[in-house]
């Protein structure tokens, strides 16, 4: 595997606070040296917005016979006004050589009407990412609402954009329903951990929530296993990938309209879809999981929904047949 420059990646936290990590762009050591070797025909690279897409295209313009093609999870324009700027750049020197790239991928419906707008000249496609079935299945001998309690789980870092206050605002109102539930959350970094237990705390609700360490990736499955519902209240987020793993781990899934994994849910079959930052809708939406049998059934479509469409092996396939 070709090594990304560690030392572009160390400037990151730097970038942070600037909101430029979104636009950081990721450079290949020695590429001109290992491509070479390889000597590939087709060249997949991610986003324009990273030099090495701009090495790829050298590449490309050295041997024309060979394919490259853009797979982008770009939807929009950043909002803070200097990643907006950076991207900007980006985007003109793409446009100047968008006649060198084959197609675009793109991981969700609004990622195809930005590159239709504003690149309307170049092939675009809907590809979703691919879950690993080996590592995210369904437990055939899985229990929902044990108790007649609803076991909801977020798996999300601790940053303001992960949207963790609307979630604990409902948790609030359904306590005070006097609804029984329980919340997981596994953090997976940011920094804003210590100020959220106090806000839980606050509203009365740390006794219902469950704060779990991080794991590996393949110890995700078990945990996903004693929940009903994952929820990702999210204001804004690309994809957010954690949404078809716990499909695929039989959980119906609560998003905001705001999260680009919608792509995968099919709307009051596997999963409900509610206006981010409206904790209102979102304490319908736990509700209504919580009536009998509903969570079950959508948990289990949810599962049927990944087998079917989403995994490495149909979209593999599917992908090979794209690049032909």
């Amino acid at each position: 595997m070709l090594e990304v420059n560690h030392a572009l990646e160390l400037l990151r936290p730097f970038l942070r606070p600037f909101k430029l990590d979104r636009v950081f762009p990721e450079y290949i050591l020695n590429l001109k040296r290992k491509i070479k070797v390889i000597n590939p025909s087709i060249l997949v690279v991610v986003d324009f917005y990273n030099f090495t897409f701009y090495q790829f295209l050298k590449f490309k313009k050295i041997n024309p016979d060979s394919k490259l093609y853009l797979w982008s999870e770009t939807r929009n324009w950043p909002k803070f006004w200097l990643s907006r700027w950076l991207m900007y750049g980006f985007w003109w020197y793409f446009k100047r050589n968008m006649r060198y790239v084959e197609k675009v991928f793109v991981f969700t419906e609004a990622g195809k009407i930005f590159f239709n707008t504003y690149a309307p000249e170049i092939n675009v496609e809907v590809f979703s990412a691919p879950i690993d079935s080996n590592v995210f299945f369904s437990d055939k001998n899985k229990l929902y609402t044990v108790n007649d309690e609803l076991h909801i789980i977020m798996n999300a870092r601790y940053i303001a954009l992960k949207e963790h206050r609307t979630l604990f605002k409902a948790a609030k109102i359904l306590k005070d329903k006097k609804n029984d539930f329980t919340i997981s959350l596994i953090g997976r970094g940011g920094h804003l951990e210590t100020e959220l237990k106090e806000y839980a705390k606050k509203l009365g609700i740390d006794d219902t929530i469950t704060w779990l360490e991080p794991v590996q990736l393949t110890e995700l499955q078990a945990i996903y296993n004693d929940h009903d519902v994952l929820v990702l209240p999210s204001n804004r987020e690309a994809i957010g990938m954690v949404v078809p793993e716990a499909m695929a781990c039989g959980l119906a899934t609560i998003t905001s309209d705001a999260v680009g994994a919608n792509t995968y849910v099919e709307e009051r079959e596997t999963g409900l879809v509610f206006e981010a930052g409206n904790e209102s809708q979102l304490v319908d939406c736990l509700e209504q999981l919580k009536k009998s049998g509903v969570a079950a059934h959508m948990g289990k479509q949810a599962a049927a929904v990944i087998q079917k469409k989403y995994t490495i092996n149909v979209l593999g396939q599917k992908f090979a047949r794209a690049l032909e």
